[in-house]
């Protein structure tokens, strides 16, 4: 069969082309991100005072990246009793999270009206069951009666 030969494929101009994609892609990310190590110290940005609320006895940390994103705002009021806080049951990390959490759970999804969901991706150590377990108190006396917790 005749027909024209394929023209020969250019390696370095394929290589230049895909850096430059690569090159556009990250264009939104902070320059921070390249230049300092991978992973930096967590510190909470809602529960910080240091006072009133209990520190995470170990040390927390998270990719610089991330640290690097201005971190989600909420207006969600906790209503956990001040015993369960005052007591130190939960950390200022820990209280964190149920906040934001609980805060989602207040947001309707728009076409099922289904409650907003929440996902951990915290790594070992933060812990995830007392966070957890402190959702499901915090939405049970928020009137929210229904949880599950998969582990």
């Amino acid at each position: 069969a005749g027909g024209a030969a394929a023209a020969p494929v250019d390696r370095t101009m394929a290589v230049q082309r895909a850096e430059e994609i690569e090159d556009d892609a990250n264009v939104g990310m902070s320059h921070k991100c390249a230049d300092e190590q991978t992973f930096t110290s967590y510190v909470p940005v809602i529960f910080t005072d240091k006072e009133a609320f209990k520190d995470h006895p170990d040390k927390l940390n998270e990719t610089s990246c991330l640290a690097s994103q201005i971190a989600p705002k909420s207006s969600y009021k906790l209503r956990l009793p001040a015993q369960t806080i005052l007591r130190g049951y939960l950390t200022r990390v820990q209280l964190e999270s149920i906040q934001l959490c609980c805060g989602q759970h207040e947001m309707r999804l728009p076409f099922s009206g289904e409650r907003s969901g929440f996902y951990f991706g915290d790594g070992p150590g933060v812990g995830k069951g007392r966070q957890a377990a402190g959702i499901i108190f915090e939405n049970f006396i928020a009137g929210r009666k229904k949880s599950m917790w998969v582990s």
